[in-house]
């Protein structure tokens, strides 16, 4: 468990499991177990959003390799990894793709282990990417 001494500290997902009301979650499960219309059809509908989940993970993360390598990222690339996909997953990537098209740095950091040693935690972070915004265009 948590050591400040040798910095070991606890996940964030062992944080939030910890301190997430245990209640609400089983009260938000047995309303979706009404809702979808018995236990087999949240036990479908979790394993979807997980497997969706995951491949949208997977498909950002080749994004973003493909970016950090070319420092662009094609049409028939971007064609190819959405139609590997879930309808519902290319469509959350054809969203994200013009914003994720303007990162142009080839200076960022994908899945690396991380640490906050005020706030007692450590994880993993997905990407470090620098964005510029600019305010004229939006």
């Amino acid at each position: 468990m948590a050591n400040a001494e040798d910095g070991r500290y606890p996940s964030v997902s062992t944080i939030l499991g910890c301190t997430t009301s245990q209640h609400l979650l089983y009260r938000w499960q047995l309303k979706m177990i009404k809702q979808l219309g018995g236990l087999g059809a949240f036990r479908k509908y979790m394993r979807v959003r997980m497997q969706s989940g995951t491949q949208y993970h997977s498909c950002l993360q080749r994004i973003l390799e493909e970016l950090r390598m070319r420092g662009s990222f094609p049409d028939d690339v971007a064609e190819q990894i959405t139609s590997e996909v879930d309808v519902s997953v290319a469509n959350y990537l054809s969203s994200v793709l013009p914003i994720l098209r303007t990162l142009g740095d080839k200076n960022m950091e994908l899945e690396r282990p991380t640490s906050h040693h005020g706030l007692c935690y450590s994880g993993r972070f997905d990407a470090a990417v620098t964005y510029k915004f600019d305010v004229s265009r939006s």
